[in-house]
């Protein structure tokens, strides 16, 4: 992850960047904390499918019936994830 200057984050940032950003939830109930999670990985699931399609020229209705892990795999084999 980069910051906005472009300069990589350590580990230890990034868990104290995540660590901050989920004290959110802390006062939530368990299924509300659920909900909320199942929405960002649906929403990141749909930017990463459209980055596929958008940027690599993946059929767009094969691409919509994917799992994110056929998602992840893709991006893995065109080099974007390691």
């Amino acid at each position: 992850m980069s910051t906005q200057k472009g300069k990589r984050l350590t580990g230890k940032q990034l868990h104290a960047r995540v660590s901050r950003r989920l004290r959110k939830y802390d006062k939530l109930e368990f299924f509300v904390c659920f909900a909320m999670f199942m929405g960002k990985v649906q929403l990141l699931e749909i930017a990463l499918k459209s980055h596929l399609v958008d940027r690599f020229n993946c059929d767009a209705d094969a691409v919509e019936r994917w799992p994110l892990g056929q998602v992840l795999r893709e991006l893995k084999d065109w080099e974007m994830r390691c």
